[in-house]
């Protein structure tokens, strides 16, 4: 009687079979780990966005913009001409 109880307790850790309780407790931990990445990126995801404490400063004015202006011009008036018509 006692063999027949150990056969049976000890039935899914011989060679060869699966320990379904060992399985059972990887594929647990596994759904664990996933939904806690989950929820950090959702938490991630819905945070606002916005600078906070970010100091800011103009500390004078800028050597790109006069340079840009006096090889292209902004006129809305030059950019009407068709391409390929003299104004």
């Amino acid at each position: 009687m006692a063999e027949q109880l150990a056969a049976t307790t000890s039935a899914g850790t011989g060679p060869g079979k699966p320990n379904v309780t060992r399985k059972a407790v990887v594929a647990l931990v596994t759904v664990l780990v996933a939904q806690a990445l989950f929820a950090l990126c959702l938490v991630s995801a819905l945070q606002l966005l916005v600078l906070r404490n970010m100091p800011f400063g103009v500390v004078g004015p800028s050597k790109v913009t006069p340079a840009v202006t006096s090889k292209i011009s902004l006129d809305t008036a030059a950019m009407t001409v068709p391409i390929g018509a003299t104004p």
